[in-house]
């Protein structure tokens, strides 16, 4: 990901992660626990961009059809948490 020094407000994934920790001394990373009231909206932009860029990513002639079945896959995973 490499990200250039500024300011940021996004979850921290498991590569954010690992970029963060791997800073020289001269930068300082600031993490805050994400507001329970506002988590299900940050939360949820955050899987719809992972989504929609791994719809993107989905080629051949049954694009639609392996889209679709990606996105009832994690319907039906997500319905039986």
């Amino acid at each position: 990901m490499n990200l250039p020094p500024g300011l940021y407000e996004q979850v921290v994934n498991a590569g954010l992660q690992k970029e963060l920790e791997a800073l020289g001394p001269e930068f300082q990373a600031m993490l805050v626990q994400m507001d329970p009231a506002e988590s299900h909206f940050i939360l949820a932009q955050y899987v719809g961009k992972f989504l929609k860029e791994l719809l993107c990513g989905i080629t051949g002639n049954d694009r639609l059809e392996k889209q679709i079945a990606v996105c009832n896959c994690l319907i039906e995973n997500a319905a039986t948490v």
